[in-house]
C-alpha cells in the first residue's frame, strides 16, 4: 500500500496568539509517499529545497519521528520507507518542518489506522520536537485541518478550527533570510510584565471574534504582540519598513509569521488589492538591501491524501 500526501505551509501566531494560533496557506507544500516494506524501522529519504541540510535520521527528522509517533500509537509494527519531497524552504517562518511533520503522520496514520484526527495531530506535534527542541502544535494543526487552528492543549490534544472569511488573502514576504527556529525561541524573554500578557490576552481574543465576524479589519487591528515580536523582529532586517510600507499599500495587518523571517500582511481583498501589498513589501525589503520573494494566498483546506 502507497500513500501520498501533500501537507501546506502555514503561518503560526498572528501576532499575540504564540504558539496557539495557526492559519493555513493554500501553498506551498510538502509532499510525503508513505509505502509498507518487509523491513523493519523507518527508512528516511528527503529531497526538495533545502534537502541537503535536512537530516534523514528518523529521530532527527520532523518527518521520520512523526512517522515514529503514529507507529508507536497505533502499535503499528511494518517496517516503512517514507519519501519527503521538500516544497517549503526551511527556516522560513512557513511551517516548513511542521509541513513535513504533518504530511507523514497523515500518511502514517493512513496506512496504521485505529487513529482519530487528535491522535494524529499529536503525533506531528512530537515530530516537531526534532526541530524546535520542543513539541507545540500551531502549525501542524493549521496544515492538517486547515482554516484558522486554536490549540489549547497539546496532551491531551485540544483544538478548534474556525474557517475565516473567503476575502482573506494571506500575503506573506520572504526575504532571503534564515532563522533558526531553535534560536527564535531560545531569545524570547523569561519574564513577561502583568500589563503585557493581559494586552495581548485581550488582542488574542479579539482575533477570534474577528475571525467568526468575518471582520478583516478587526483582525488586523490586533495582530500586534508586544511581547514575542519586538525580540524577532531584531532578527529581520527591514522588519519596521516592510510593515509600514505593507500598511499604507492597504494590508488591514501586519506581523511576524512564526518565528520569521517571513512577514505575513492580511488584506481584505473586497477592499485593497493583495498584489499591491506584496509588492510594497517586495520593494520595501530591497531598499534594505535584501531580496524578496512574495506569496498571495487565500486560506487553506489541509492536508490532502491519496491512496494507491
Amino acid at each position: 500500500m502507497r500513500v501520498e500526501v501533500k501537507a501546506p505551509a502555514t503561518s503560526a501566531n498572528l501576532g499575540p496568539g504564540f504558539d496557539a494560533f495557526g492559519i493555513c496557506l493554500d501553498r506551498p507544500f510538502d509532499m510525503v509517499i508513505a509505502k509498507t516494506t518487509d523491513s523493519k524501522g523507518v527508512a528516511l529519504k528527503v529531497s526538495g529545497i533545502g534537502s541537503g541540510s535536512i537530516p534523514s535520521d528518523p529521530q532527527r527528522n520532523t518527518a521520520g519521528r512523526a512517522a515514529l509517533a503514529v507507529m508507536r500509537m497505533a502499535g503499528f509494527k511494518q517496517g516503512l520507507t517514507i519519501f519527503l519531497k521538500k516544497g517549503i524552504r526551511p527556516g522560513s517562518g512557513l511551517g516548513s518542518s511542521a509541513a513535513s511533520a504533518a504530511a507523514s503522520a497523515v500518511a502514517v496514520a493512513r496506512l496504521a489506522g485505529g487513529l482519530s484526527i487528535e491522535n494524529v495531530i499529536e503525533a506531528a506535534a512530537e515530530g516537531e520536537a526534532a526541530s524546535a527542541g520542543e513539541e507545540h502544535a500551531d502549525n501542524v494543526a493549521a496544515s492538517i485541518l486547515g482554516g484558522f487552528t486554536i490549540v489549547r492543549s497539546i496532551h491531551p490534544l485540544a483544538v478548534t478550527r474556525i474557517w475565516p472569511p473567503k476575502s482573506l488573502r494571506l500575503v506573506l514576504a520572504l526575504p532571503d533570510l534564515y532563522v533558526s527556529t531553535l534560536e527564535a525561541r531560545k531569545i524570547l524573554p523569561k519574564d513577561i510584565p502583568l500589563a503585557s500578557m493581559v494586552e495581548n490576552v485581550a488582542k488574542a481574543s479579539t482575533i477570534i471574534v474577528a475571525m467568526m465576524k468575518g471582520d478583516i479589519d478587526l483582525l488586523g487591528s490586533v495582530m500586534e504582540d508586544n511581547v514575542v515580536e519586538p525580540v524577532r523582529a531584531k532578527l529581520i532586517k527591514g522588519y519596521g519598513g516592510v510593515k509600514r510600507a505593507a500598511l499604507a499599500s492597504g494590508a488591514s495587518g501586519v506581523t511576524i509569521s512564526g518565528s520569521g523571517p517571513a512577514i505575513l500582511a492580511v488584506v481584505d481583498a473586497k477592499k485593497a488589492s493583495p498584489s499591491k501589498v506584496a509588492a510594497s513589501m517586495e520593494k520595501a525589503f530591497r531598499e534594505n538591501g535584501v531580496a524578496c520573494r512574495t506569496i498571495i494566498s487565500s486560506v487553506g483546506r489541509g492536508a490532502i491524501t491519496s491512496v494507491r
